[in-house]
């Protein structure tokens, strides 16, 4: 069993007057370093105190009021374990200033498991939730990660423990020359969050989980030539994508259930063949959305529904669109697909289908809704659990969780631009919200609206669209991830409030249904976590065959 160290609170925290806690080593937590402490605390100096690595209190700057014992690091350490370990390594592999000798990741921890927080009201919303406030000291070449971790049971062990982020707050304009940073996080009660009748009401159970309270720093050096977050996102995308940038179109080659780049020499695209064309998710690539259509599982295990569908349903070719979803809007990624394509245009005899998953499906719409010309006439598209609008983007105090279990479905689908989410999470969640295709996945903005409020074209008035939209179930838990350690403390009630109640972890089941009507089937429903549409090892409701029925009809 591994027990972590418990650093007696300090005298002076006992103090009723007292409004913060010192994060550091013991010695230099006594009066003879207060001026210096006070000093750095009230922002009169930039440079860091020896010992001291952050502060903790409330967030309103209120008198602490818990009793307890807080354990927290000294100094922190280079060596560390399980899930830590994991986040550890990305930040080597995106990080090129970390070299794992002079240059190293520490981690930190502090533990509220013997605090006593004050009591929860019998009911309480979301908002009343109290905040404690880090307050973390950095250089700035420094970066920093911070998360929540979750254990099956209580601390012994990080086997099956999980991360949720906890993102910084804003900086002035977004810069990373600073010398600290602050993070607002909600107190974890030790009973389960349970919903009452009252929507966005909850209380709280009768009986005690035995769960832990931890949080975990980690701090590393990172490159801050240009003091804002751009370059750093900039520096991980080219890393996680092996070196490409941009967009890249894809053409499917059948013999080897495989895409290749369109080159404009050996790989071609055909305007004149009947045409499937497949637009993937925030976060994600061709082969991560698209990977339950690459699986060999049909014709004995032989062929996959790619490959199956080329031959019995006519498609002469299959090609895809890889290309940012966060740093570009949807207008931005149609206008890098028509520079690719070069003045190809398809034929209005080809027959062209799309297939779209998550905010891929903003994509599609954008094609067969707002292009002005015929370049790319559509026939039929299916929009799986299309993002017209995520209730996360509502406020910033829901992005860490955003990105919290992104990064765990790209950790279940091995995803490697969850690396890209751990870049994020440096960041603040305004810095977040600010890119593009962020903004166009906010409900009622103006690039958002001015997708989903359209009706196809006048060169797409034929169109069918067929929504397929997801409900997750509680039913389909296959692993012991971080939404069970949500479920279990019960914060998968709180995430009803910025989804719905019927929802997929991340798109409200509403949301996805949105859709012009004169040219839209109704709405499937399934039961799905969000990215495992197409995994037909986990959704249990054939969505690959109502694809097939609906490009037949």
């Amino acid at each position: 069993m591994r027990k972590l160290p418990v650093h007696n609170t300090p005298a002076y925290f006992s103090n009723s007057n007292a409004r913060f806690l010192i994060l550091g080593r013991e010695e230099a937590q006594t009066s003879v370093f207060q001026p210096i402490i006070d000093a750095k605390v009230n922002k009169k100096v930039k440079e860091q105190v020896p010992g001291i690595w952050g502060t903790l209190g409330m967030e309103n700057g209120d008198n602490i009021l818990w009793q307890g014992n807080l354990a927290f690091s000294k100094s922190g350490n280079d060596q560390s374990t399980g899930r830590t370990l994991e986040q550890v390594k990305e930040l080597y592999h995106i990080n090129s200033e970390l070299n794992g000798a002079d240059s190293k990741v520490i981690e930190r921890f502090i533990n509220f498991d013997d605090i006593e927080f004050p009591s929860f009201p019998k009911t309480f919303t979301e908002e009343e939730i109290p905040n404690l406030r880090l307050t973390l000291f950095l250089r700035p070449d420094e970066g920093a990660l911070v998360f929540f971790q979750h254990f099956k049971e209580s601390y012994t062990s990080e086997d099956g423990s999980d991360i949720e982020f906890i993102l910084p707050q804003k900086t002035e304009n977004f810069t990373t020359d600073r010398d600290r940073l602050t993070y607002i996080f909600p107190v974890l009660p030790k009973q389960k969050i349970i919903e009452t009748s009252t929507p966005g009401l909850f209380t709280l159970s009768d009986t005690e989980l035995n769960k832990s309270f931890v949080l975990k720093v980690l701090t590393f050096k990172r490159n801050n030539i240009d003091h804002h977050p751009d370059q750093v996102m900039k520096s991980i995308s080219f890393k996680v994508r092996n070196g490409a940038d941009g967009h890249r179109l894809l053409r499917f080659v059948h013999k080897q259930n495989k895409f290749y780049e369109v080159n404009n020499n050996d790989v071609l695209v055909d305007p004149n063949a009947k045409t499937l064309f497949l637009i993937h998710g925030t976060f994600s690539s061709t082969d991560n959305s698209y990977n339950g259509l690459l699986k060999q599982e049909y014709d004995n295990n032989t062929k996959s529904w790619i490959q199956k569908t080329m031959e019995t349903r006519g498609y002469l070719q299959v090609l895809a669109l890889d290309h940012p979803t966060i740093s570009y809007d949807a207008k931005g990624n149609v206008q890098e697909l028509i520079r690719i394509l070069n003045g190809v245009t398809f034929s209005k005899n080809a027959s062209v289908d799309i297939i779209t998953t998550s905010r891929g499906g903003l994509v599609g719409k954008y094609i067969t809704c707002c292009m002005d010309n015929d370049q790319l006439p559509v026939r039929k598209m299916v929009n799986i659990a299309c993002a017209n609008g995520v209730g996360y983007f509502d406020t910033g105090r829901h992005i860490a969780r955003f990105l919290s279990i992104w990064k765990s479905l790209a950790a279940l689908t091995g995803n490697p631009m969850g690396s890209v989410i751990l870049g994020f999470a440096q960041f603040s969640a305004d810095y977040f919200l600010a890119q593009p295709g962020c903004r166009q996945m906010t409900i009622n903005d103006e690039r958002l609206t001015s997708i989903i409020s359209k009706e196809p074209s006048e060169f797409n008035k034929k169109l069918r669209i067929q929504p397929i939209t997801g409900d997750w179930d509680a039913s389909l838990v296959q692993d012991d991830g971080l939404f069970k350690r949500l479920a279990e403390r019960g914060l998968d009630a709180v995430i009803k409030t910025s989804l719905g109640k019927e929802n997929d972890w991340v798109v409200g089941t509403e949301k996805q249904r949105i859709t012009p009507a004169n040219y839209s089937n109704p709405p499937i429903l399934v039961r799905s976590m969000h990215v495992k549409y197409l995994n037909s090892d986990y959704c249990p409701d054939k969505v690959h065959e109502k694809i097939w029925n609906f490009l037949d009809a």
